[in-house]
């Protein structure tokens, strides 16, 4: 089965994104990571593409300052050591 995309559904799906982040079990939830390697970068990113959270719901930590940076700056999230 294929889906076909175009203009119209990407309208659809732009306007009914708000809808399903409201309806998401994590909407009123902060969503934590300990260490903050790939895998956890991973959950992160598609985390927040869904739109499933927002980055102010997610924290992690992660030992390396230079890390920690990095995904604070990339993605907006709170991280600790």
């Amino acid at each position: 089965m294929f889906i076909r995309l175009t203009a119209e559904t990407a309208d659809r799906t732009q306007l009914t994104a708000p809808i399903l982040a409201n309806m998401s079990p994590l909407s009123n939830r902060t969503v934590a990571t300990i260490g903050s390697g790939v895998m956890a970068e991973s959950i992160i990113a598609g985390l927040l593409r869904g739109k499933l959270v927002g980055p102010g719901q997610i924290i992690g930590s992660e030992p390396r300052p230079e890390r920690r940076q990095e995904l604070e700056r990339q993605y907006g999230v709170r991280m600790t050591g």
